[in-house]
């Protein structure tokens, strides 16, 4: 049998194939080919690629035409006036959006920071999402790895 790797988290790799590896968003030029990452950083790159996309809703279109329903409802809470309210409503669209279209991370909390624009007023909404990648998608699942951050802007 042969010996396992392991990564910098120092995890073996049969584990990490569970991950995948895949190109990475946004798009960038890599050495030969667009650039692509695996492990967590795929995980990583999937998770703003689904809260960057643009989901259908009933006063929108979705943003992919193959697929309306891919993507989170986190679009709608851009041009809003900065509260409380839109603090939780970011906490739903992420939740939800993560459930549906990232089975291999289990949502833990969200860290909501209102920053002020180019103008001085509180126009930017900053996400840090805390979430454990899991190691099979089934009910009662392992944690493989836990408490990943990740910064969003919306």
């Amino acid at each position: 049998m042969p010996a396992l790797g392991t990564n910098t988290l120092g995890i073996t790799s049969s584990f990490l194939t569970f991950l995948g590896r895949g190109i990475d968003t946004p798009f960038r030029r890599g050495v030969n080919d667009f650039a692509s990452s695996e492990d967590v950083e795929h995980v990583k790159s999937i998770v703003g690629n689904v809260l960057g996309t643009r989901s259908q809703s009933d006063y929108t279109k979705g943003e992919l035409p193959w697929r309306t329903d891919f993507g989170s409802l986190v679009h709608h809470l851009r041009h809003k006036n900065n509260n409380t309210l839109i603090v939780e409503l970011a906490r739903i669209h992420v939740v939800d959006a993560l459930a549906r279209w990232v089975p291999q991370v289990r949502f833990r909390d969200i860290d909501t920071t209102i920053a002020d624009g180019p103008n001085g007023e509180p126009t930017v909404l900053h996400m840090l999402l805390r979430y454990d990648i899991v190691s099979v998608n089934r009910p009662g699942n392992r944690v493989l790895v836990p408490d990943v951050t990740q910064v969003v802007i919306v």
